[in-house]
């Protein structure tokens, strides 16, 4: 405590050397260091990109769970952190939020609770394993094996060259849709660096289409009023305005994504949010066209 370290301080015993102020405070110091890996919160902005990790009293007292009705966002500038339910929550019913990211395998978010947190998840989508197909085993291992290689390789050319990451991925993606079901991880994770390449090697329509998957995807895994639909809903429907503004269907299909966006992200950002106001003003301008 700041108390005992003055006291050390101040004392004129050479009992109290630096190696011994070490050694009296660093089984305390393993403590507080334990508790805060336990307690601490990782800080994100808006697109739910990590700045930093705080610990929060209030929000330490929420327990976990994958079927969550509350997430948790930041004002950076604001050193506060906002818990925000994302259904209606009965009287009585318990406020939880999920510690951890759900796009992983089942088995991978227990062994994370159990080892982070220290305590085995029971809770009924752990128990249903409901999105076991997160983890789902590829048909042809060899051909899985190969796709993630070409995977890394795109990734570490996806700044130097991105027309050739683009065409690497697009096969990347090719190959695991045939060997893995629906929604597996490794699908997935290409699919979501083809529209990042995509976007940035000017391939809006390969975009859309991995954004479209990515969409179906986080509905499934996150569920539908989770902030990263919101987002990734209003990036689309966005694209689709950019890129498309003469076709009557992708117009019509944009409009109803940037409603579900500004729906879903006034609930988890706040009607206020810098962000939410940037949708709500593009959603003005686009019915005005």
């Amino acid at each position: 405590s700041p108390t005992r370290l003055r006291q050390c301080h101040q004392s004129r015993s050479p009992w109290w050397t630096r190696s011994r102020i070490r050694l009296l405070f660093g089984q305390e110091l393993a403590e507080m260091l334990a508790s805060f890996q336990c307690n601490n919160f990782s800080i994100w902005n808006e697109l739910l990109v990590g700045l930093g990790a705080g610990v929060f009293p209030f929000g330490a007292i929420l327990n976990h769970g994958c079927d969550y009705n509350a997430v948790l966002m930041y004002k950076p500038d604001s050193k506060q952190q906002f818990i925000r339910a994302v259904r209606e929550i009965e009287a009585g019913e318990e406020i939880v939020h999920c510690y951890l990211d759900l796009m992983q395998s089942p088995v991978t978010r227990k062994q994370t609770l159990r080892e982070l947190y220290f305590f085995d998840c029971e809770c009924k989508r752990c128990g249903e394993s409901s999105d076991g197909f997160l983890d789902s085993a590829p048909s042809d291992q060899s051909k899985a094996e190969q796709a993630e290689i070409m995977y890394e390789q795109a990734l570490g050319l996806s700044e130097e060259n991105a027309d050739q990451a683009f065409r690497m991925l697009e096969e990347c993606v090719g190959i695991l849709s045939n060997i893995f079901d629906h929604g597996a991880l490794p699908l997935t994770k290409a699919h979501s660096a083809l529209y990042t390449v995509a976007l940035e090697a000017g391939k809006y329509s390969t975009a859309l289409q991995s954004s479209g998957e990515m969409i179906r995807w986080y509905t499934l895994v996150y569920g539908a009023r989770h902030p990263l639909v919101g987002i990734q809903a209003y990036t689309h429907g966005q694209l689709l305005c950019e890129t498309m503004p003469d076709d009557e269907h992708a117009m019509t299909e944009a409009k109803m994504l940037l409603t579900s966006a500004l729906q879903i992200l006034t609930v988890t950002h706040g009607g206020d949010h810098e962000m939410v106001c940037g949708l709500r003003e593009y959603m003005q301008g686009f019915a005005k066209q």
